[in-house]
């Protein structure tokens, strides 16, 4: 048996083959090919084309791939011309949540079945998403870059410029799914009121939450986050129409992702007062262009999309990707079939 993993930086080679030798172990011979991309030094790309947020070439997989029994991949694109070129190819893992960097049609259609990772960094992202939280109310970001240029600012110690604390803060989720459920969870030791606007539930599984319509929650909520998928209906979703129902007061905190935001409202919103502050991790293009207007406000705390890379994302990814293929190997049901047809 043949196994092509398709690694990188952060899902790397030592990772993925140490788990599946743990679970492929008793498989002779057990044949484990490997090439790597440079993601993250080299970004995603972006585009609404067969598949999206890739990095990597389809020729690099396409010369490796004719005698393959499964494919393994992060980020490498994986078109319906590279899987007419495997042959042999049974299955394709995908060490992360959304597989949108694979073709899912055209493997359906040549009946391949793909599997996923759900949930591998929702600790990740949801422990950031709160860091963030506390780093814009507490001003944490502003002072560390403040100290850095050689100023002691004591203005954040001034009661008009100084926060609530999180507890007192209304918080709005939008979206409840594996993160979003985590956030909210972490939120119950903080004592804070959660909102939440999902339109795919009926009903919230915490004490601390409840389930409101999106009016409600933008009009209430001192902090709204981000925890929803791109799709054709929340693209460009959060928009100036949008901002203005917020409070005044309000702090907007996206570790999703980007295109889920008009940028161009957003910063027109935070530069005149709409709302009052902003902590993104995601933006529209990636990486953000240097001379992006947003990066010269100061009611904004930014990071480089790395809400979701913890070691611990990294090894349930393939801890998950190896058991969910011996699962397959061995005739048995596999918890995170994408395409359920093919099964």
């Amino acid at each position: 048996m043949k196994i092509l993993t398709i690694t990188d930086l952060f899902i790397n080679k030592e990772v993925v083959e140490a788990a599946l030798r743990e679970k492929l172990g008793g498989i002779d011979p057990l044949v484990i090919d490997n090439f790597a991309v440079d993601f993250p030094i080299t970004p995603l790309t972006y585009g609404d084309g067969e598949v999206t947020e890739f990095v990597g070439s389809e020729e690099d997989i396409i010369e490796r791939i004719a005698d393959v029994d499964h494919l393994v991949v992060h980020t490498s694109p994986i078109t319906k011309r590279v899987m007419e070129h495997g042959k042999k190819l049974k299955s394709i893992s995908v060490t992360r949540g959304g597989c949108i960097n694979v073709n899912i049609e055209a493997a359906s259609s040549l009946k391949i079945p793909v599997f996923n990772t759900p949930g591998r960094n929702s600790t990740a992202v949801a422990e950031f998403t709160i860091g963030l939280f506390i780093a814009e109310t507490r001003n944490i970001a502003r002072s560390h870059e403040t100290i850095r240029q050689g100023k002691w600012v004591d203005e954040y110690y001034i009661y008009e410029k100084s926060e609530f604390e999180l507890s007192s803060k209304v918080i709005g989720l939008m979206g409840y799914g594996n993160i979003g459920a985590k956030v909210c969870q972490y939120l119950s030791g903080f004592g804070c009121r959660v909102l939440v606007y999902d339109p795919y539930i009926n009903k919230v599984d915490s004490a601390n939450a409840t389930l409101v319509d999106l009016d409600t929650l933008l009009a209430e909520s001192d902090i709204i986050s981000l925890h929803m998928r791109v799709t054709p209906e929340t693209t460009g979703m959060f928009n100036m129409a949008l901002f203005r129902k917020m409070k005044k007061s309000a702090i907007f905190v996206n570790t999703a992702r980007g295109p889920l935001v008009n940028y161009g409202d957003l910063y027109r919103a935070l530069k005149e007062g709409v709302i009052a502050r902003a902590a993104l991790d995601t933006f529209e293009v990636e990486p953000i262009d240097p001379d992006d207007p947003i990066l010269k406000l100061k009611n904004v705390t930014l990071t480089n999309h790395i809400a979701g890379s913890s070691r611990n994302a990294a090894q349930l990814s393939a801890e998950i990707m190896a058991e969910d293929l011996k699962s397959f190997i061995e005739g048995r049901e596999v918890k995170n079939l994408v395409n359920k047809t093919v099964g």
